[in-house]
């Protein structure tokens, strides 16, 4: 059967008030070749944009790169400068650490003998507070002897 214009508005009109069919209808008009040209077409799009803007960054980069050796050449000169002043100034801190070891190693045996007259010191402390309480508990000892004394002089004056 051939299709009348009525069938083919008919149609126009399913396919809009359906748009979802529009890709059914494509698959079956269409070759699978002809169906990817648009991906190939944008694909290709995209490199050649991307091929365009890749060679005027190669150029950009390329001048660049003249005007960054002629830099890095005055650099270099000031950085052999640079060097030979900092030689100076590494054997003149070596010479400073040198003298800060000897003072370290200085400081470390003061701190040793520090070290063993403090440990002096504490051994007598403990002594000293063993003999406080040698002599609290002799106080202890008197206080009840006196008290002693003081009952056995009541005692005596209750005699008498």
């Amino acid at each position: 059967m051939v299709p009348t214009t009525l069938d083919f508005y008919d149609l126009v009109r399913a396919l809009t008030d359906h748009p979802e069919w529009r890709e059914q209808l494509r698959q079956l008009l269409l070759t699978e070749e002809i169906l990817h040209l648009p991906q190939i077409v944008r694909e290709l799009g995209e490199e050649v944009r991307s091929l365009a803007e890749a060679q005027k960054q190669t150029e950009a980069q390329v001048r660049a790169l003249a005007v960054q050796v002629e830099r890095l050449t005055e650099a270099q000169r000031q950085t052999e400068e640079q060097v030979k002043a900092l030689a100076s100034e590494v054997q003149r801190l070596i010479e400073a650490q040198r003298r800060t070891e000897q003072r370290v190693e200085e400081l470390a045996e003061a701190q040793r003998r520090t070290e063993q007259r403090v440990a002096e010191l504490a051994e007598a402390q403990r002594r000293t507070e063993q003999r406080v309480e040698e002599l609290a508990e002799a106080q202890r000892r008197t206080e009840q002897r006196v008290e002693e004394l003081a009952e056995a002089q009541r005692r005596t004056e209750q005699r008498v």
